[in-house]
């Protein structure tokens, strides 16, 4: 295991550039939830919140597969601040609307919608970008960095930010300050250096572009497995976890909206000091990198089952700073190895499948558990579904295919376009000083 310092990424001006844009879009993304639902619950109440967050998911979870194709079609750092751009312009609207009277629930469902779907390719342009702003060797402490970003926008300072800016200045202001940071957000993440789109992409049919990430993935049976394993994952636990560790922390721990903040907060501290730690805890080796990966979601697994079966709050926080610490561990890993494995002109594409199939069961998944938590009881949904994750990823750690590597190509287990994936370059045009 090698690996430079946690900050060492932030040495090299493109990533520098990277992560304080991504940064700033996140931290937009987390304020923009929190006012929308709040404006939403006024206005409608729970079926308003509902109607708007579904609205606002549907769209970026149906699109983010064409932003994938975009992402590998144009210039990264193009993709990333026009999404911010965009949607930028979709708050504005929303903070006229708001500045001059009530916004009705299909007004806030319809921008939100508009804000969702521009910020689509967002994800995948990101995972594409990074290793175009590093060398290879700091991968790993870049990816952790991107995870820091990613809780400290969307769990800390953003969601709290936008509580406090409706609170203190109105909804119309609040949203124009929101609309400020994705603008920045847009013109700092233009601003960052990004090498040309590879072998033509511009050029080729979105479909086409579309069946040859598809393609890729059928003829890397490590990669479609671990798709899959992801899918399973998220429909045993993304439900539990978020809609019935606030009913714990309701019913049997007995707290208040300030508990539930700090369980949730709980949560993003672990995963966020797991993030920082791991730049050198990432196997140079593929496959053993993935073992970690599984272990770490299988760990993550067992804590929230575990969650299920104590009754106080503070070993419940732990064991949900170590879901958090377990899970954000695992996601750079699979990052770090997608940007090593995958051919840099596939990465938006495959990152966009990836989130495509983690978030389609979630909504089922959310509503299977509520549903059957009513009947046995949320402690014993999470004991179950955490249980049954953890043994599923025990099983995909023994049977799941090897990460391939140059001798696969040459048993023949990947097709002759698919076996030599390009690794990220320690040097690029995108940044000279490296």
């Amino acid at each position: 295991m090698t690996g430079p310092s946690a900050l060492a990424p932030l040495g090299h001006p493109a990533f520098r550039r990277l992560w304080g844009g991504q940064l700033a879009a996140l931290l937009a993304d987390g304020a923009f939830t929190t006012a929308l639902i709040w404006l939403a619950l006024q206005q409608g109440g729970a079926v308003g919140v509902s109607t708007v967050v579904t609205a606002r998911l549907v769209p970026r979870l149906v699109l983010v597969v064409l932003g994938g194709v975009l992402a590998d079609r144009f210039r990264r750092s193009l993709v990333l601040g026009a999404t911010g751009l965009a949607q930028a312009a979709a708050v504005a609207v929303l903070a006229a609307l708001t500045a001059f009277g009530d916004a009705a629930v299909w007004q806030l469902a319809v921008l939100g919608a508009v804000a969702g779907a521009v910020g689509a390719p967002f994800f995948p342009a990101l995972n594409a970008a990074v290793p175009e702003s590093v060398p290879a060797p700091r991968l790993p402490a870049a990816n952790a960095l991107i995870v820091v970003g990613r809780l400290l926008g969307l769990q800390f300072i953003g969601p709290a930010a936008g509580g406090l800016l409706i609170g203190l200045a109105g909804a119309g202001p609040a949203f124009g300050v929101i609309a400020a940071g994705y603008a920045l957000s847009g013109l700092v993440l233009l601003s960052v250096a990004s090498a040309p789109p590879d072998g033509g992409a511009p050029a080729e049919k979105l479909g086409a572009a579309f069946a040859e990430g598809a393609r890729y993935v059928r003829k890397a049976p490590w990669l479609l497995s671990l798709l899959l394993c992801f899918a399973a994952v998220n429909l045993l636990i993304a439900g539990p976890a978020v809609t019935l560790v606030p009913t714990l922390v309701e019913t049997d721990f007995r707290g208040s909206a300030t508990t539930l903040g700090l369980m949730l907060a709980a949560y993003g501290l672990g995963g966020g000091l797991a993030a920082l730690g791991i730049a050198r805890a990432v196997p140079d080796d593929n496959s053993r990198a993935l073992r970690l990966l599984y272990l770490a979601f299988a760990c993550a697994g067992l804590s929230l089952a575990a969650l299920g079966i104590v009754d106080a709050l503070p070993p419940a926080m732990l064991l949900y700073a170590l879901a958090g610490a377990a899970g954000e561990y695992g996601n750079v890993v699979w990052i770090t190895v997608m940007q090593r494995r995958v051919p840099s002109r596939l990465i938006g594409r495959i990152s966009s499948l990836d989130w495509f199939l983690s978030l389609s069961l979630v909504p089922l998944s959310t509503a299977l558990s509520g549903t059957v938590a009513e009947g046995i009881g949320a402690g014993t949904v999470l004991v179950w579904c955490g249980g049954l994750c953890a043994g599923l990823l025990a099983l995909a750690l023994v049977v799941a295919p090897k990460t391939p590597g140059s001798s696969d190509a040459a048993e023949g287990k990947l097709g002759p376009e698919d076996s030599a994936p390009e690794s990220p370059s320690t040097t690029s045009a995108a940044d000279p000083t490296r």
